[in-house]
């Protein structure tokens, strides 16, 4: 999945998403294919369950 298209299914911006690829551990790194970096749609979806996680326990305490 190309870096636009993750983003939106992350429902964030891509430069947010580029963020998070930068300096969050969880994010998936994808890899690239010649100069275009994609992302796997499992390790996406993992990770939006993670950040999902993570905002209801934010919500709890």
């Amino acid at each position: 999945m190309r870096p636009r298209l993750a983003a939106q299914f992350l429902d964030m911006g891509v430069s947010t998403l580029w963020d998070r690829v930068k300096n969050d551990p969880d994010c998936p790194q994808g890899y690239h294919e010649g100069r275009i970096r994609y992302f796997d749609t499992v390790d996406l979806q993992a990770y939006a369950a993670r950040l999902k996680t993570r905002a209801l326990d934010r919500a709890a305490a």
